[in-house]
């Protein structure tokens, strides 16, 4: 690996280093990051993610036990205590219904239309990824640490702390390390969440972020379905229902009313 090194120390537990931070992981995973987008994060899973939240955690348990590493042992099954739901299917909701927010709170002004716009609810996305990780990730260099930073002042030598938890991305390769084993899982949390709100600012940049390519968002216009659905964007090939089974009744109806009219016609 480029600016870093591993280097075993115990049977079940890894030195490892990365730029000015280090870890004594008694658990890590490394991977490509492109393959847990596409098993994880790809288009039919974030709308899935909507109306069942628990397969997040179920889809990333899977992928994390395929890249366990043996020297730690039995995979641990770890879990996750963060309620992300609400704020996802909220932001989904503002994208589909084309919701305006402004940039910065500056409270009432003389005139709100001239205060400039974003699509994004700050307030809500910055709870999950803020714009600082968001581009991080796109340019595929998120790193984050716990605790934080290492601490230096003017004119004294760098006190380097040892993490606790870690996470670093270069190039296409994502690793996530913990001291202790039970802490896993607010580690991975730290990893996974950010990525999947990071399709807010994807959207609203109209740029693909850290998925192959631009996503398209939008409301089934079934009547009776209306569920809100996310694929990969097709240039030239409008989309709009969910699912093949909506288009199907749309146009199954379309071609009942076409028979109608034409036996009205001839009467």
């Amino acid at each position: 690996m480029s600016n870093n090194s591993i280097q075993n120390t115990e049977s079940v537990s890894t030195y490892i280093k990365f730029f000015h931070r280090d870890i004594q992981a008694s658990a890590s995973v490394e991977f490509p990051t492109s393959d847990f987008i596409d098993a994880v994060l790809a288009p039919n899973l974030l709308t899935k993610y909507c109306v069942d939240p628990t397969t997040l955690l179920i889809n990333t348990r899977k992928f994390i036990r395929n890249h366990w590493r043996e020297q730690y042992g039995q995979f641990y099954s770890f879990s996750w205590d963060s309620d992300w739901h609400t704020d996802y299917r909220r932001l989904l909701d503002n994208y589909v219904t084309n919701r305006q927010f402004s940039i910065i709170d500056i409270g009432p002004v003389e005139n709100p239309q001239d205060v400039p716009k974003t699509g994004l609810e700050m307030a809500v996305l910055k709870r999950w990824c803020s714009q600082d990780i968001g581009a991080n990730i796109f340019n595929q260099s998120y790193n984050w640490a716990w605790p934080a930073d290492y601490v230096w002042r003017v004119g004294e030598v760098p006190v380097i702390k040892s993490a606790d938890l870690y996470i670093a991305q270069w190039l296409n390769m994502t690793i996530v390390a913990t001291k202790n084993i039970t802490d896993f899982g607010q580690a991975v949390a730290q990893l996974v969440i950010p990525l999947l709100f990071s399709i807010f600012y994807a959207l609203e940049a109209k740029t693909k972020g850290p998925w192959p390519k631009k996503l398209l968002v939008k409301k089934c216009e079934l009547e009776n379905c209306q569920k809100v659905y996310i694929k990969y964007r097709k240039p030239g090939q409008p989309s709009q229902f969910c699912s093949k089974t909506c288009g199907s009744v749309v146009r199954n109806r379309r071609f009942r009313e076409i028979k109608s009219e034409k036996r009205l016609a001839n009467g």
